[in-house]
């Protein structure tokens, strides 16, 4: 019986992935007709294989869908034997969105983006803008970013806005961040950018205000309670400091998937709030579902 059980399983398995291997095939003449260049799948596997690569001790056959070698060099090899293609498409926002993630991410270095920005490329400006920036070159940074400021790109505003924090040049940097989050309230970027003002100017209500409201839209916004969190450790003046610090802080880690630390400092939340009954019962509350949720993924 276990045999049988296990053939069927296995054949089912292979049904899959060979649905999934033609849905690659078919997938890259799409991306080849529609003018993108199909090593970029090859590319955007090994990108995968690397991000698991902390599950590679287990065999393929434990996996429903894993990214075999074998697939990675099926869709490269695919890849090779198509003329190669010069691209048509060039979109400006893709662009700047794809050089700023690289020098976030620490993949693209001075000289390539000096090269780039020679061009007079925007993306190629603003990235390398966010490069001295991120060295702690505010001069270079500033000076690099005044020739796409009149882009009128929503990143040359972030990037300022930065430039001015890392200065200590706390007035001009909400001078800078403040006019265009209330143009655009429901801009999140904006409004944690402006929260991250609000923080240096000792306005902890105010980001209280401004973060909650993307929080009551999506309880899932790890960013926001980091925000929260920080606002309350520097509110030296609330009752409730390290009671709203836990709780924030076990929101964050609730949501990173650190579960079980989630509820330790929920925990010890509850155990600081005792003599605060409206914030024991949301705090007794909160920790139930989180309870409850763990307990049913165990």
């Amino acid at each position: 019986m276990l045999g049988t059980q296990a053939a069927l399983l296995d054949k089912q398995l292979t049904y899959s992935r060979n649905q999934e291997r033609e849905a690659d095939r078919i997938g890259m003449q799409y991306m080849y007709a529609a003018g993108y260049n199909p090593q970029s799948m090859a590319d955007y596997f090994e990108t995968m294989h690397r991000a698991t690569s902390r599950v590679s001790f287990l065999p393929d056959f434990w996996l429903t869908h894993p990214l075999t070698s074998e697939r990675m060099s099926e869709a490269r090899l695919r890849a090779n034997q198509m003329p190669k293609v010069k691209s048509r498409i060039y979109d400006v926002d893709f662009e700047i969105l794809k050089w700023y993630t690289m020098v976030v991410a620490g993949e693209a270095t001075e000289n390539q983006l000096q090269s780039l920005a020679s061009q007079k490329n925007l993306a190629g400006l603003l990235a390398l803008s966010a490069f001295y920036l991120k060295q702690g070159d505010y001069t270079q940074a500033q000076a690099t970013l005044e020739q796409a400021k009149s882009s009128g790109k929503p990143l040359v505003a972030l990037i300022q806005t930065d430039i001015y924090l890392g200065q200590n040049k706390i007035d001009q940097a909400y001078n800078s961040i403040a006019p265009l989050q209330m143009t655009m309230p429901e801009n999140k970027a904006f409004s944690y950018k402006l929260a991250e003002v609000l923080l240096r100017q000792g306005k902890y209500a105010q980001v209280q205000t401004l973060v909650q409201r993307f929080i009551n839209k999506n309880a899932r916004d790890i960013q926001g309670w980091q925000l929260l969190q920080q606002a309350a450790n520097l509110d030296k003046n609330s009752p409730l400091r390290a009671v709203n610090v836990l709780r924030y802080r076990a929101e964050a880690q609730y949501w990173s998937g650190s579960e079980e630390d989630a509820i330790k400092s929920m925990l010890h939340a509850q155990r600081l709030a005792k003599g605060n009954q409206a914030m024991s019962a949301r705090i007794d509350s909160r920790l139930k579902q989180m309870q409850d949720e763990r307990r049913m993924k165990i």
